[in-house]
């Protein structure tokens, strides 16, 4: 997630959602994973959250940092959309630096959320 909101970046991340839906992978694991867990008879299970948050009005330089993290893996996905969803590769890529911009951009932050899970079986 990130602040301020753009329908570009909104378009990349859909796309990328849809590319590891296709792709055979879930964008969403994180939030079932507990629940699939149970499910395949694992005991004991722990899971634990690992928020990311930084924001411009605090350290500018953290922001940039994450931000120049998740170019480094979503960057490459804009071919790999382009060619297997079709999508306007215009809008993806007008997406991308838009979110480049926002460890530059006043009042901006980023976010995001990591699943971890410890299980027996």
């Amino acid at each position: 997630m990130v602040t301020p909101h753009s329908k570009n970046y909104q378009y990349l991340q859909d796309g990328l959602c849809e590319l590891l839906l296709q792709s055979g992978g879930n964008p969403y694991m994180g939030q079932s994973l507990g629940n699939l867990l149970i499910s395949a008879g694992f005991k004991n299970i722990e899971n634990k959250t690992l928020p990311f948050h930084h924001y411009s009005n605090k350290d500018r330089q953290k922001l940039q940092d994450f931000i120049a993290y998740i170019d480094s893996w979503l960057a490459p996905t804009v071919p790999q959309i382009v060619a297997k969803l079709d999508l306007d590769k215009t809008r993806l890529t007008n997406g991308l630096e838009w979110f480049r911009s926002i460890g530059n951009r006043d009042n901006s932050a980023a976010t995001a959320v990591i699943y971890r899970m410890f299980a027996t079986k």
